[in-house]
């Protein structure tokens, strides 16, 4: 009996719509197989390639309707994530890719503003791949009973295959596979670090720690997405809020001016932050050494955990529950419009420097976290013309069309942000706080690249290549009280645009009266003596393991902007 022509024609149309969905990005496969040298590779790499469409395909003719519906979700998703990140980025999408996108999940919303008008051709292929998925296949009579699971099990063993691959290759080896097939690899691969990780014991901590008759409080400000160069204290044009009319610290305020962030994206920045260590060891301390929390506690510290982000207790930045039990005070505004939280966080951080309570205290400001277009008041839009306020303007690369002119609306917009988040914040802050009773620590996690080297993509920062810019960061200490004042006055003269967030941490050690020679032993030099930093930072940061670091050197400051000097 000939079978019906309209159900070959159907399984034609299946195996049709899920090969176009995967070729949607056929340039990366192109890319993948320019970057291979030799026979071999060419060979392994086509053999694994074809392997993973084969799989996609074998999932897509199972029988079982609700596998089919499972596996084009699934696929569909996954699909979206890698070729909307390889579209935004203009880069393959690397396993620390992956946990980059895992640690900021909650801010999907905020990406799909930013960027949404860009993965149209993302969107299509998960489409076609979704559609030509769920489609019902020819119907088959199989020989062998476990014939029918080869469906079922062959998305499964070619996501472990390529699993094991980028697990023995420290992150490398699934770029230029199907986004059917990465996501799940490289999520087994995080499970598993993650799991391996929690065979690591944490250290107590083991620092010598001299009792204060009475210590003040400490806090550290962390901003977002602030790029050093841009604010006056770097050398930029923007009001930061912490000089004088005459462009010098105001009284209380040492300027470190351009340092060095841990990362390009604000997990690894913050994740450095709160467990220190050095661009050696980073790695093993995450794992292993006590966190900032456990030292101030130790010190004997109430502390309290600002952040302005997030709301409904969620966590951010591989944060989690066991940080939460060194917290006694965790702080998020449920109510508050975002254009106000900072706000917010600068009148709370002032009122609390008078409660007379030695407190050690992280803030996790807004800044000027994307999309920026009503991030300020109407009233501090200065810079014009910027992007339209109310609706998502899109960041065009500047490399085609009016892409110029679109980033120069979109730095309006970042410059205006900043004279309200840095500017006014400041401001607040300084109306409010006794810095005779407090130590303040400002920094933001990372700069900004506004492409204006000509590069292609949309990101504004988590480049794989980036420029300086986007570790461009600034560094600043606010205090009277008379002892730590004598030394920042010293040291933010020597050390300045010579420092980087790897010494922080060291820095809030020594203000916690931890002794300071075992402290440099271990962690490196603090803001408070000779630094000696490479002014570096990763673009490749991981948290486990995953490809080895790539440090980028930042801008560095010329001597006409050495604010210091002035």
């Amino acid at each position: 009996m000939r079978a019906n022509p309209s159900i070959w024609n159907r399984d034609t149309l299946k195996a049709g719509l899920v090969i176009a969905g995967l070729l949607v990005p056929y340039h990366w496969y192109l890319v993948r197989w320019e970057t291979l040298s030799g026979v071999t590779f060419t060979i392994f790499y086509s053999a694994l390639l074809t392997l993973c469409l084969i799989a996609t395909l074998a999932a897509a003719f199972s029988q079982s309707i609700l596998f089919r519906l499972g596996c084009a979700v699934l696929f569909a998703a996954s699909v979206l994530l890698v070729n909307s990140y390889q579209r935004v980025m203009d880069a393959p999408f690397f396993y620390v890719s992956f946990v980059n996108l895992f640690e900021t999940a909650s801010f999907t919303g905020d990406a799909l503003e930013q960027f949404g008008g860009h993965i149209l051709p993302p969107v299509v292929a998960a489409l076609l791949i979704a559609a030509g998925v769920i489609v019902p296949p020819r119907p088959r009579a199989y020989r062998y009973r476990i014939a029918r699971h080869v469906p079922a099990m062959a998305p499964v063993v070619a996501m472990a295959l390529l699993a094991t691959i980028v697990f023995a290759r420290d992150g490398a080896g699934a770029t230029g596979m199907p986004g059917t097939i990465v996501t799940g690899a490289y999520g087994a691969v995080m499970v598993t670090e993650k799991v391996l990780q929690l065979r690591h014991r944490r250290e107590p901590v083991t620092l010598d720690h001299k009792p204060m008759a009475r210590p003040a409080d400490i806090v550290l400000i962390v901003d977002e997405s602030v790029r050093g160069d841009y604010l006056d204290i770097g050398g930029g044009k923007i009001r930061s809020g912490l000089l004088n009319a005459a462009e010098r610290p105001r009284p209380g305020v040492y300027n470190f001016g351009r340092a060095a962030s841990a990362a390009n994206c604000s997990a690894g920045t913050n994740i450095t932050l709160r467990y220190g260590g050095t661009r050696v060891n980073y790695q093993r301390y995450i794992a292993t050494k006590p966190t900032i929390w456990s030292y101030a506690k130790e010190a004997g510290y109430h502390t309290v955990y600002i952040d302005a982000q997030l709301t409904d207790g969620r966590l951010q930045n591989s944060m989690t529950k066991k940080d939460l039990k060194q917290i006694d005070e965790f702080i998020q505004f449920d109510h508050t419009p975002v254009v106000d939280r900072d706000e917010k966080i600068a009148e709370l951080i002032a009122e609390r420097t008078h409660n007379d309570v030695p407190e050690f205290i992280i803030a996790n400001k807004i800044g000027a976290h994307f999309p920026v277009n009503d991030k300020y008041p109407e009233s501090y839009t200065i810079y014009k013309p910027a992007s339209p306020r109310g609706r998502l303007a899109n960041v065009a690369t500047n490399d085609r069309g009016t892409g110029v002119q679109r980033w120069d609306l979109y730095k309006n917009a970042y410059r205006n942000t900043l004279l309200w988040t840095v500017g006014h914040f400041m401001d607040t802050l300084f109306a409010g706080a006794d810095l005779s009773n407090a130590i303040i620590v400002y920094t933001s996690d990372h700069g900004q690249n506004f492409h204006e080297d000509g590069s292609p993509g949309y990101a504004t920062h988590c480049s794989q290549n980036p420029p300086p810019s986007e570790g461009t960061v600034a560094i600043a200490m606010m205090t009277k009280v008379p002892d730590i004042a004598v030394e920042a006055a010293t040291w933010s003269r020597t050390d300045f645009g010579a420092t980087s967030h790897f010494d922080i941490f060291p820095t809030l050690l020594d203000l916690m009266n931890y002794d300071a020679d075992e402290v440099r032993l271990v962690y490196g030099p603090s803001l408070l003596e000779p630094t000696n930093d490479p002014l570096t930072f990763n673009a490749r940061f991981s948290e486990f393991g995953g490809n080895p670091p790539y440090w980028v050197h930042i801008m560095p400051v010329t001597p006409t902007q050495n604010v210091s000097l002035r």
